[in-house]
């Protein structure tokens, strides 16, 4: 699928590379779709352990940020569930949105965030970003820059509409413009 997208895959070409009996794949997998289902599923998972990950929270969206650029293949499976109007795996949206949750539900939150729209916004800022950085940008070195900018204006945007500034002070310092600093 990484190589040329969920759509070029075959229930039988997976078999085949993974030495398996045909007819033991599709007792599996019925079609192409379940077989990407599955894969997203699992990969939806590793992804939403990521989010809870304990680390700060610029730090874990630097990660993110990173993650997402490194790995497109998560954006075309993400594409690919939402083209073919299958649902997201909602145990990992879940705990996406708890963790969304746990992060508004404080004194450190602006109060009133709708967490779900919020849920929206910053998992379209990581579908879409990896493909706008690799169009935009023609070394590595430029998108690792581009993607550094993207991540200090996310962490900008929920300090300053979903978080309480004064409530992040490492937050607050790491996005400083150098003459915000006194």
């Amino acid at each position: 699928m990484a190589e040329r997208g969920p759509a070029a895959v075959t229930v039988s070409e997976v078999a085949h590379r993974a030495t398996l009996n045909r007819t033991t794949a599709y007792q599996h997998f019925r079609t192409r779709d379940e077989l990407v289902a599955a894969v997203f599923a699992d990969l939806a998972q590793d992804v939403a352990r990521m989010l809870v990950a304990p680390m700060p929270i610029g730090e874990r969206i630097d990660h993110m940020a990173r993650f997402f650029v490194e790995h497109p293949e998560v954006t075309q499976l993400t594409l690919h569930q939402l083209i073919s109007a299958n649902p997201l795996p909602r145990d990992a949206w879940e705990q996406y949105l708890g963790e969304l949750r746990r992060i508004t539900s404080n004194a450190k939150a602006q109060p009133g965030v709708d967490v779900e729209m919020l849920g929206y916004v910053l998992m379209s800022v990581g579908i879409l970003w990896p493909l706008l950085a690799r169009a935009a940008h023609e070394t590595p070195e430029a998108m690792e820059r581009a993607t550094e900018r993207l991540a200090r204006e996310v962490k900008r945007v929920l300090l300053f509409g979903v978080l309480r500034p004064e409530a992040w002070p490492d937050l607050a310092a790491e996005v400083a413009l150098p003459d915000e600093s006194t």
